[in-house]
């Protein structure tokens, strides 16, 4: 019944500052934190794992509530990009790519070369199986910033979904060699190696010659 009510609490708030247009950032984006941090606690009661508490979060309503009232905060254009990309992080985490890609677009409209606008909208596109654009996003982060972890690990994933497996490998390596406990990257290494055929192999090989 507590958690209940906190829920009912939040979502009541989330909808007033939606009411009051969100007198700024850092104050929408405080009520969906406060929901989200409600709706985990909550679900750990439980979830036998989390992959169970991260789909409880994603669907609790005063968590999507207060997420809706952060990202119409967000959107307008003299918002910071930090505290747009900051929501956009978030709508990741709670499976709204689409939203996510929009903000991070109008972010890189005015700064091309934000980082995090860059990472969040590789990731983006990745979850909604735009393989090709989540590649030439992540391609732009690591030139960028080279010792990108996620850069590298966004393209290997979106690289084995399209049928690059070799490629896929080299990025999930380039990723491990900049920290070694990426669970995503080594599965992703693994997938793609059980994948490369000889000829793969034989085909870099020819472009590695080619190219010294």
């Amino acid at each position: 019944e507590i958690g209940r009510w906190r829920r009912h609490l939040f979502q009541g708030l989330a909808e007033t500052v939606g009411q009051a247009q969100a007198e700024s950032q850092q104050q929408a984006f405080h009520v969906y934190n406060e929901a989200r941090d409600t709706a985990e606690t909550t679900a750990r009661k439980t979830a036998k794992s989390d992959r169970e508490v991260i789909d409880a979060i994603r669907k609790d309503p005063a968590v999507v509530a207060a997420l809706g009232v952060a990202r119409a905060a967000v959107s307008k254009e003299n918002v910071p990009a930090a505290a747009r990309e900051q929501v956009s992080t978030a709508l990741i985490a709670v499976d709204q790519p689409e939203q996510a890609a929009q903000l991070s677009m109008q972010t890189l409209a005015r700064e091309p070369d934000n980082r995090d606008a860059l990472n969040n909208l590789s990731q983006a596109r990745y979850s909604l199986g735009h393989y090709r654009e989540a590649i030439e996003n992540a391609t732009r982060l690591a030139q960028k910033d080279p010792n990108n972890e996620a850069a590298y690990t966004t393209r290997a994933l979106s690289l084995y979904y399209s049928g690059e497996y070799l490629k896929a490998a080299e990025d999930a390596k380039r990723a491990l060699a900049l920290n070694k406990n990426n669970d995503i990257a080594m599965a992703t290494l693994r997938m793609a190696e059980t994948k490369i055929q000889p000829s793969d192999l034989r085909l870099d090989a020819i472009a590695a010659a080619q190219a010294a």
